[in-house]
């Protein structure tokens, strides 16, 4: 015989269930905390000549890892308007940000605008 405190009674299994979210509920979820919107990034990955399909999953991917390296991005040319004791992000403290992190060399030369 086996012993009651190691079995799920139906109705734990049942609230269990009900507890967890769906697979479809969690992909909506997903979709909605998006801070980028996935159709204009999905076109913009078409403008590639070598993408010719996009799946919901790579768009979702992209969207994400610009939102955290915007969010990096940001935090760091804050860190130097701080130090300026303002509050508003300037093209003085992008440039120190630039500059000074590794990270964003990339973009030496892409932000001039007068």
């Amino acid at each position: 015989m086996a012993d009651e405190s190691s079995t799920v009674s139906r109705e734990d299994q049942i609230e269990y269930e009900n507890s967890e979210p769906k697979e479809d509920d969690k992909s909506q979820a997903v979709a909605r905390n998006n801070k980028f919107p996935l159709t204009r990034i999905k076109n913009i990955m078409k403008t590639d000549p070598d993408v010719t399909l996009a799946s919901q999953e790579s768009v979702f991917l992209l969207a994400k890892a610009t939102e955290y390296f915007l969010e990096s991005f940001t935090k760091s040319a804050y860190t130097f308007t701080e130090r300026g004791k303002k509050k508003t992000i300037r093209k003085q403290d992008i440039d120190l940000s630039i500059d000074t992190n590794d990270a964003y060399a990339f973009l030496e030369g892409a932000l001039e605008w007068n």
